[in-house]
């Protein structure tokens, strides 16, 4: 399948795939999921998100040594974010994941900090499922076989869960991407009542048409998160919109009437 992205993008790929190759063992398939699938690619903000099935588990020093080998192709130009599983793993619950790389972990990794606990030993992760459903709906190939005849059928049910798990947890504040949180919360209620993948965009675009009274914020919140346009936010808005769609969500989960 064609992947339309710029030039510089499609060789940070090429060298992801050459890295995992060479460090993960048993290596089964490498997926690539996330905008660029999705048909909403945007340089300069949009990550690079992968799937990787191995048959083999990391060590310490394995892991220690991908992580290195990353951080030499990591925002060059994109965000890494990766995952990587073992095929005997994948239909436990949780799912185990022998090794994550992201942009919030990047520093850690760099500064070869010992209590990094993502180096020691796998660890659950409730995101997982939403990363098959994702591959297996609109997922991209880079090694390996094809998604359907590695990875479990994930259900709507089970995906409602995974994009949804820490919703009564939620704050914008999260991880320093307060725009991004803000697309987040429209795009988690837009799959649960339409059943569709949507990007973050797409997800705004759609809560905008269903909720009017929420489009001045939410085109506030694309304009930051695609231009680097940041205004300040109406408190009492953002406060509404939040205990509005928190509330959608938890109904739409069953967790209220």
């Amino acid at each position: 399948m064609k992947i339309d992205v710029p030039e510089d993008v499609r060789r940070q790929l090429d060298a992801c795939v050459e890295v995992i190759r060479s460090r993960v063992p048993g290596l089964v398939a490498i997926y690539l999921h996330g905008s660029i699938c999705l048909g909403e690619f945007v340089p300069g903000k949009s990550d690079i998100d992968l799937l990787v099935i191995c048959s083999e588990p990391m060590d310490a020093g394995c892991r220690a040594s991908f992580a290195d080998a990353l951080l030499e192709v990591h925002r060059k130009p994109c965000k890494l974010e990766l995952s990587v599983i073992m095929e005997d793993d994948l239909r436990s619950t949780p799912v185990m994941c022998q090794f994550h790389f992201s942009e919030l972990w990047a520093g850690r990794y760099a500064a070869h900090d010992e209590s990094n606990p993502l180096l020691h030993g796998p660890f659950p992760d409730d995101d997982i499922p939403s990363y098959i459903r994702l591959v297996r709906q609109q997922g991209i190939v880079l090694y390996g076989s094809p998604p359907d005849g590695v990875l479990p059928v994930i259900t709507d049910e089970q995906f409602r869960q995974a994009i949804a798990a820490d919703i009564d947890a939620f704050a914008f504040e999260a991880y320093g991407m307060f725009d991004s949180n803000i697309l987040t919360l429209a795009r988690i209620l837009s799959f649960i009542r339409t059943g569709k993948i949507m990007t973050k965009v797409q997800g705004a675009r759609w809560a905008m048409a269903q909720y009017p009274r929420f489009r001045p914020l939410l085109e506030q919140a694309v304009d930051a998160y695609l231009n680097d346009v940041h205004r300040p936010y109406n408190d009492v808005q953002l406060s509404e919109y939040k205990a509005f769609l928190t509330e959608e969500i938890r109904r739409g989960l069953g967790d209220t009437p």
